[in-house]
């Protein structure tokens, strides 16, 4: 059971308030700018690549074999009150066997709202040579892909896929509206 002293009416006791004020004044000085960061200083990254997807198309241009490769996902800002700006880093696709990365796309967005997603669109040519990594990573059959001349996918392993790398501008919303509006 807990119980909280009660003040007895027409007692007063300065001794008591002065021990409370001085715990107060001992440690409110770390606890006050702790809170105040937690609350307002802390802007949560986007740890992920939601929806990641990958389109592959064959192209035979002057007898030369090449791959266009296009993938796309989103960034997600969770905060409430700061957008991202010139958000910048790469999607890696990984082996988790080998541990190592096998393609890494480096990628730009303008901005990221509060509470919004934004869409990550790399378009890159390849090489045979350069493709055959991601194809064997993602189990899509070379010679199918040439026959068809396009694959897509969209259901990545999020092993196989990773965001590293990303720097980025944190501003207040109130305040990337108001240089909108100028």
């Amino acid at each position: 059971m807990c119980t909280l002293p009660v003040p007895i009416p027409g007692k007063i006791s300065l001794e008591a308030n002065k021990n409370e004020r001085a715990g107060f004044m001992k440690y409110g000085k770390y606890i006050i700018p702790l809170i105040l960061f937690t609350i307002i200083g802390c802007a949560k990254a986007p740890e992920r690549i939601d929806s990641p997807g990958l389109k592959i198309d064959f192209l035979t241009e002057d007898n030369k074999e090449t791959f266009a490769l296009r993938f796309s996902g989103g960034i997600k800002n969770v905060n409430t009150d700061s957008a991202f700006t010139d958000f910048k880093g790469q999607a890696v696709f990984l082996d988790p066997e080998k541990g190592g990365p096998v393609r890494v796309l480096d990628f730009t967005i303008p901005v990221v709202l509060p509470f919004d997603s934004s869409i990550i669109d790399v378009k890159a040519v390849l090489k045979q040579e350069e493709i055959m990594p991601l194809v064997k990573l993602l189990g899509i059959d070379i010679e199918k892909l040439k026959k068809e001349k396009s694959v897509e996918k969209f259901d990545i392993d999020e092993r196989n896929i990773g965001l590293r790398n990303i720097s980025f501008n944190k501003k207040c919303i109130i305040d990337l509206l108001k240089d909108k509006v100028k």
